[in-house]
């Protein structure tokens, strides 16, 4: 049985430590095992804090989402850029050990919508400058018993790590601290066969996180969860499960997100409609 988490982003955003003091004890309420643990700004929440608060209420860390606003990237960027983007990641690794969590996952080589056209040649640079950069990084995690998952994104926001395929390619190298998170989303519009991209990535997979192919709650949509959760047991990963949406009602998190509308009755709808199917298709 996987453990099932939540982003609070499915709420609010910022997740500081007043948002968790609100969120953490409805999202046990719930029933929920698990919570992934955005960091938008260093210093939004207090790893300490957090893990106590977890721990009251029968919660784990389910893992820490590093996040990438223009000016945070590891490639094609300035020294200065590199350099403030490996301080931050360093302490996303350090609120991840502080806290219980056993992994930082996110699009960690650059800012979310940044896209540029590649030569195959330039593909192959890019990846090496972003295997050089993230590698201090790599090495504090592997000391610190935290991994770094790897997170593909859609042709929309981003052009440098879009599929499994290429994310395997661009981690080639590093420690085994490094592999991938999953997101079933971006799975959804750029593989082919995702079903046979998670196998794929199986021996990488560091993290997971799922939600209907609109964003919405899982099971509310086209996507093959039951395929999805023979092919997740088979690759051997055990980690949590977690949902990730966003709320429309945020003006700053919707529009990076691209959340239109609303997509369930309500947020905890969301949420606990997504967490009952998953029981179901897990069980």
């Amino acid at each position: 049985m996987y453990a099932i988490g939540v982003n609070p982003w499915v709420w609010a955003s910022p997740v500081d430590d007043e948002a968790l003091a609100r969120l953490i004890p409805r999202i046990a309420s719930f029933g929920f095992d698990a919570v992934e643990l955005p960091i938008e700004q260093p210093g939004d929440w207090d790893p300490v804090r957090t893990r106590d608060l977890l721990a009251a209420h029968g919660l784990a860390a389910a893992g820490v989402c590093a996040v990438t606003p223009p000016g945070r990237d590891l490639v094609d960027a300035t020294p200065a850029v590199v350099e403030s983007t490996v301080a931050y990641l360093m302490g996303c690794v350090a609120s991840a050990a502080a806290v219980g969590a056993p992994c930082v996952g996110g699009p960690v080589y650059a800012s979310v919508g940044r896209t540029w056209r590649m030569s195959a040649a330039a593909r192959v640079a890019c990846y090496a400058d972003f295997r050089r950069a993230l590698a201090p990084v790599a090495d504090r995690a592997g000391e610190v018993g935290v991994t770094i998952g790897v997170e593909a994104l859609n042709r929309y926001e981003t052009s440098v790590v879009n599929t499994v395929e290429q994310t395997i390619e661009a981690i080639d190298g590093l420690p085994d601290s490094v592999g991938i998170m999953i997101d079933t989303y971006h799975m959804n519009i750029e593989e082919a066969d995702p079903y046979a991209a998670l196998a794929l990535a199986g021996p990488h997979i560091k993290h997971v996180q799922v939600s209907g192919t609109d964003r919405g709650s899982p099971g509310a949509d086209h996507f093959d969860w039951p395929r999805f959760f023979t092919v997740l047991r088979g690759t051997g990963y055990r980690g949590a499960v977690c949902i990730e949406s966003f709320t429309a009602e945020n003006e700053t998190i919707a529009t990076a997100a691209s959340i239109w509308r609303p997509l369930a009755p309500s947020q905890d709808r969301l949420a606990v409609d997504g967490l009952r199917y998953l029981r179901k298709v897990v069980a």
